[in-house]
């Protein structure tokens, strides 16, 4: 039987969710996803990000793993419907999915949930790298995707090594 998810991360995503779900795609932004993940996990928050990603870290691995699921779901959504390429929501998406990592840092079985993520991350930066190669944008892209690797990434071998094998 499955318990029920009382985090904190998982009410406000479920908060935020009909808009989702409500709304018409073309009204949603679409760093909505990312920008969800870090208005709880944020990368800076005026010297709270620490405590408040300790905070989230508490929730059980059933609620990261739920957690991770959902967000998921919402990510691949967008992703596959609203295809933003624009500098701004690669870096969000990329910054998002490190704080993800870090949330469930630690905890085999809520890692393992991200693996969806973690390829669908790939598989869009993918296609952002082919759709600049065909636009005469390869250095702009590669640059791009080496900062995402190298400096926001750096935290997960895997993703680092896919996303420089993407651009060598």
């Amino acid at each position: 039987m499955k318990t029920a998810n009382n985090s904190l991360f998982h009410e406000i995503i479920l908060k935020l969710s009909p808009i989702l779900d409500e709304l018409d795609i073309e009204v949603v932004s679409s760093d909505f996803v990312w920008s969800m993940v870090l208005g709880m996990l944020p990368i800076e928050h005026k010297g709270y990000e620490d405590m408040m990603m300790e905070n989230c870290r508490k929730d059980s691995t059933a609620e990261k793993i739920d957690n991770i699921e959902l967000l998921t779901k919402y990510a691949e959504y967008m992703v596959t419907e609203k295809p933003d390429l624009r500098y701004a929501n690669l870096e969000s998406f990329s910054q998002a999915l490190r704080q993800l990592i870090k949330y469930v840092s630690g905890e085999p079985k809520a890692e393992k949930s991200l693996k969806k993520l973690k390829h669908l991350y790939i598989s869009f930066l993918t296609f952002y790298y082919v759709e600049s190669v065909k636009n005469g944008r390869i250095v702009s892209a590669t640059k791009n995707i080496k900062y995402f690797s190298n400096e926001i990434l750096d935290i997960d071998d895997e993703l680092r090594t896919k996303l420089n094998e993407l651009v060598s």
